[in-house]
């Protein structure tokens, strides 16, 4: 119908303007996508790490102490690059910070998975941290950006709904 084409018209200017850029439904399709996938890795990469922590003490022969700080480096780099990818999402756009941060999180996480240090190691969990903290801020203010009100609420649910069904799955698979 005629009101149906305008409501989805009216939908892809603001998802235009959000990423700057031309997209069609399977664009926004594949980026609902990606900010899916940030949010839940963001979840797993804390609750796979847990288990594996007195494995990595033994692997490298480290004190705990210093395998700690592959979380604590993690959760304050996760913390201050959220206070940081707000603002730059503002003044460039959301699609352009989401695809930055997804990149430094893969090569981060290749890095990490061929750490020969525990140096290493903790240097490619602050990058992931980095990375990761991307989806984390855009994934709300991309949806808050297309929806209404009343509609984000209930998109929001459905992004929360992975933050709370990660952390079960990932201690599985750490």
């Amino acid at each position: 119908t005629n009101d149906n084409a305008r409501g989805q018209d009216l939908f892809l200017r603001k998802v235009r303007r959000i990423t700057n850029h031309h997209i069609g439904p399977c664009d926004l399709v594949t980026s609902l996508d990606a900010v899916r996938f940030t949010l839940l890795v963001k979840e797993d990469l804390v609750n796979i790490l847990l288990p594996a922590m007195p494995g990595l003490e033994k692997s490298f022969g480290v004190p705990y102490a210093t395998v700690q700080l592959t979380l604590t480096l993690f959760l304050i780099g996760m913390a201050l690059c959220q206070l940081i990818y707000g603002p730059l999402s503002d003044s460039l756009g959301r699609r352009p910070m989401l695809l930055v941060g997804m990149g430094t999180f893969v090569l981060a996480s290749i890095l990490a998975a061929l750490a020969p240090s525990m140096e290493v190691l903790i240097v490619a969990r602050l990058l992931q941290a980095v990375g990761g903290s991307a989806g984390v801020v855009l994934a709300r203010a991309m949806v808050r950006d297309v929806y209404s009100r009343e509609k984000s609420a209930s998109v929001i649910s459905y992004i929360t709904t992975a933050f709370v069904v990660a952390p079960m799955i990932a201690p599985i698979l750490g």
